[in-house]
């Protein structure tokens, strides 16, 4: 019988050893090889906040701010709070107080500091809400349970001196209900005008980790890695339940803000233009169209604005940028600089364009070429003036010939996208499927190839500039604390100064003489070229209307170009659907921007 009892023992021993001998491996696992989970839990339980436990929002650096050229406010970071509401939290009224309000009546105290703080909000779904202490929750076989609800969000929005304000007098009042968690906030102080530029952010952040902004669209999606904030981290002791101490902190890797940029675009010029965008896309049967404005002497992007006529998205900035259209014959001053340059044409050639209609003929191929009205013989500034398509087409086919004019295309780099870092950005095409002839012909008068407007406006400034081309620019500088870091720029010559600056004079006559004489009447002298091409399929009766501006001529400061797109009616024609547009914007930023009329009076 004793050695029963001594066996039972034995093995009671044995199997209490062995349950403590597991206990302490894994107690030494956890403690010296824990694993990733176990890891994450102990960063994320010492992590200390100055708003509440647990949270560490404080920790990011808050993104960088956008504004523009003269630092108002584009976009911009700022931090609020949540108003969050638990229905079963302790209530632990002051010593010497008898009376112990219920849940009912510390939403009612609650509300009331609402309204005494200006926060408007509605009183009874408050209450309402506040007292769902319980919810319903259907289980797989069908029955439901009730379930505690912890966690409702009652308002958000609240400011940091109010959310102060609400915190000391519910302690003193020993009212645990109610918390105010940080939540970061982006804000688009100028609205729809600018946002298609700007863009827009979106939350990231995996389980257990601290949500943050990324950029989704435009600015913010661009220049995403520098505007973000890079995280820091501060470390406390803590208590079995959570609670900091407030002794033996320190930063194991402090927080950085992100950088603040500043952009070349003017909210003043930007205002302007999208308002006489507006009107003329209401004015005139179109689908869409843009303005875009330069700063001719840097390539500095002043605005840049676009809408569509119809549709739930009526403003669309960014498709000056975005979108590849034919130009029609705001391209013309552009082959001819190059044409004169090459030594093919010089500007005492004519050309005979037979009254309005000629047949152009390269071996066996044949193109008939016609122009908007009847002309006959032409000097090469008539041609820019009037708008000469048959003449253009000559330059091309009897002056260039097929191989000269790709170079040209090419040595006017309209296929190299601007280093502007703006995501989407459209790329230029020349279509290739035609034959030679074809080939040659189209795009001498902006058919046959296809770019945005900023490319065609970025080449075009070069009769601004006395033939230097200067890369577009939209982001001036980054700043951070006591650093500014601005942007390169880069000038290269594209055509030869005596070239350009005679191409300006003769740009000038296009108002006086040609199809812009909706700028003749002005305080200054404009050069500027029209265009008016036919809307793919051709032959569907639509066409894109545009002009390109540059003022004044003595001493340039704007180059604009506006487009409007599908145009179809009476009215098609460049000057006429899109030159009031460019009135509009160069008699109201001319003056703002200080610059003097340069145009004797008649």
């Amino acid at each position: 019988m004793q050695a029963i009892k001594t066996q039972q023992v034995i093995r009671i021993s044995l199997l209490l050893f062995g349950m403590y001998a597991l206990l302490s491996a894994r107690i030494f696992h956890v403690q010296f090889s824990p694993d990733e989970d176990v890891v994450k839990m102990q960063a994320t339980k010492e992590t200390r906040s100055f708003w509440l436990e647990g949270k560490d929002f404080y920790e990011i650096g808050p993104r960088g701010a956008i504004l523009d050229r003269n630092s108002r406010l584009l976009a911009g970071s700022f931090v609020t709070f949540e108003l969050i509401c638990d229905p079963h939290a302790d209530y632990r009224p002051p010593p010497r107080q008898k009376v112990h309000y219920a849940l009912f009546e510390r939403l009612e105290f609650l509300s009331a500091m609402l309204f005494d703080l200006g926060i408007e909000h509605d009183r009874d779904a408050l209450l309402e809400k506040g007292t769902q202490e319980y919810r319903w929750v259907e289980q797989d076989d069908g029955t439901t349970i009730a379930r505690k609800n912890r966690g409702l969000e009652l308002l958000d929005g609240i400011l940091s001196h109010q959310r102060a304000y609400m915190s000391r007098v519910l302690v003193s009042r020993g009212i645990q209900n109610f918390s105010f968690p940080p939540e970061s906030r982006r804000d688009y102080p100028q609205g729809e005008l600018i946002e298609d530029i700007v863009g827009k952010v979106g939350w990231i952040g995996a389980e257990n980790e601290t949500p943050r902004f990324q950029g989704k669209s435009g600015l913010e999606l661009a220049f995403d890695e520098i505007l973000t904030g890079k995280t820091g981290r501060f470390v406390c002791e803590k208590d079995g339940r959570g609670r900091e101490f407030d002794v033996d902190g320190y930063w194991r890797s402090r927080p950085e803000d992100g950088w603040n940029l500043r952009t070349s675009l003017d909210l003043r010029i930007q205002s302007i233009a999208d308002r006489a965008l507006r009107e003329a896309i209401e004015k005139f049967p179109c689908k869409s169209g843009c303005a875009l404005v330069l700063d001719s002497q840097s390539g500095e992007i002043l605005a840049v604005v676009g809408r569509n006529k119809d549709g739930k998205k009526p403003r669309q900035g960014a498709i000056a940028l975005t979108e590849a259209r034919e130009p029609g014959s705001t391209i013309k001053p552009l082959i001819v600089a190059k044409a004169l340059e090459g030594g093919f044409v010089s500007w005492a050639d004519r050309f005979d364009t037979n009254g309005g209609f000629k047949v152009l003929q390269r071996g066996r191929l044949k193109r008939g070429v016609h122009d908007s009205s009847p002309h006959q013989v032409l000097d090469l500034a008539e041609v820019v003036i009037v708008s000469s398509n048959i003449g253009m087409a000559m330059i091309g086919v009897e002056k260039m010939g097929f191989e000269a004019l790709v170079r040209a295309l090419s040595e006017l780099r309209f296929t190299e996208l601007p280093d502007l870092h703006f995501p989407a950005m459209a790329r230029t095409n020349i279509d290739d499927t035609d034959n030679r002839l074809n080939r040659t012909v189209s795009p001498t008068f902006g058919h046959g190839i296809s770019m945005s407007p900023l490319a065609l406006l970025t080449a075009m400034n070069v009769f601004a500039t006395s033939g230097m081309r200067h890369d577009p620019l939209l982001l001036l500088d980054a700043e951070r604390e006591d650093e500014i870091v601005a942007s390169e720029r880069r000038s290269s010559r594209l055509i030869p100064a005596e070239i350009a600056d005679r191409m300006l004079l003769t740009m000038e006559r296009v108002v006086e003489e040609g199809t812009g004489k909706v700028l003749r009447d002005m305080p200054w002298r404009v050069a500027a070229k029209t265009g008016t091409a036919q809307a793919i399929p051709y032959g569907n009766g639509k066409y894109h209307s545009s002009m390109i501006a540059i003022a004044p001529v003595s001493q340039p400061r704007l180059t604009i170009y506006v487009g409007l797109y599908d145009v179809h009616g009476g009215t098609i024609y460049g000057g006429s659907v899109a030159g009031p547009v460019i009135k509009t914007i160069l008699e109201e930023s001319l003056p703002m921007l200080g610059v003097a009329p340069d145009k004797e009076k008649r």
